[in-house]
């Protein structure tokens, strides 16, 4: 959370592309991560980083197990929520994301929209 604020991107890609697939491996690895309600309050319910968080969750969910309906929507709507967030402020975000990270989003929103 703290480099998301920061918008530290260097930090973000290790945190994306190492730690997050390490934690998941050790883990995580047959089971969903918890839920960005169950972690809500140990970000101080940070609206930005939950929805980071939870693009992260349903795509391990998508890649890991079966999505139920529920969870389809789910996922539908947080990237409505971050797409929303970017498009819809008249000046630029604080938001800095890895460009990997950027490309997976897009390439993630249309795999889970064309799979539906």
């Amino acid at each position: 959370r703290r480099q998301i604020q920061a918008q530290n991107t260097f930090e973000i890609q290790a945190c994306y592309e190492g730690h997050f697939k390490k934690l998941t491996d050790q883990y995580f690895k047959d089971e969903s991560w918890p839920t960005a309600d169950m972690i809500s309050r140990l970000v101080d319910e940070d609206a930005l980083f939950l929805t980071l968080y939870r693009e992260l969750f349903f795509r391990h969910i998508y890649q890991k197990m079966s999505p139920t309906i529920e969870q389809r929507f789910e996922s539908y709507e947080n990237y409505c929520d971050l797409f929303n967030y970017i498009l819809d402020s008249d000046a630029p975000v604080p938001l800095q994301l890895p460009n990997k990270w950027l490309w997976d989003i897009v390439d993630e929103f249309i795999y889970q929209f064309e799979s539906f």
